[in-house]
């Protein structure tokens, strides 16, 4: 069942699959790792600054993860243990750097880093075997990633609304066979 209020879910614990939450406080509630069914947290927490968020990226069973507007994501720790989500979305987070432990991802297929501060990505990002659709659009990318040359098995990548000057954008247009705007 899909719930938009956590305190509803608490009352509910083994009938949650799918959590959508506005998170106010710096910490996120012991609660939210106590739902044995969850297969989908949506969480918007502008002010989350503590070291059990990590924790949400390895949540056993957890195959899509979409956080929204969290600046301080990775500023207490790291991913620490493999993951099974397939979808991950940060969006609007502020990004300007991506953790080496994304290597854990290894179920990942859909990724959407829309509206971050990415000006490249690490070399691990090619270890995301399965990988399909990757959204990078409106980060501060400058040139194409070097790293999306050794993942041929990407089929949908969006580049746009990115700082590309016309010269990269045709290039990328020439040699990529994308259109970016």
């Amino acid at each position: 069942m899909q719930f938009k209020d956590y305190q509803k879910a608490l009352k509910n614990k083994n009938n949650v699959t799918v959590l959508s939450m506005e998170w106010k406080e710096e910490k996120l509630p012991e609660g939210i790792f106590e739902f044995p069914h969850l297969k989908e947290l949506h969480l918007k927490a502008n002010n989350l600054n503590d070291e059990k968020t990590i924790k949400l990226f390895s949540m056993s069973g957890l195959k899509n993860l979409k956080i929204f507007e969290s600046p301080h994501l990775f500023k207490n720790g790291d991913i620490e243990r493999s993951s099974d989500l397939e979808f991950l979305t940060i969006k609007n987070c502020g990004l300007s750097y991506l953790p080496k432990s994304l290597k854990h991802f290894k179920n990942l297929k859909e990724m959407n880093l829309s509206g971050n501060e990415l000006t490249d990505l690490p070399e691990q990002f090619h270890s995301l075997s399965q990988l399909k659709r990757l959204n990078l659009d409106s980060n501060k990318l400058t040139l194409y990633p070097k790293v999306l040359l050794k993942m041929s098995h990407l089929k949908h990548l969006s580049l746009d609304q990115n700082l590309f000057s016309d010269e990269e954008k045709a290039r990328i247009q020439r040699e990529h066979h994308l259109t970016i705007q």
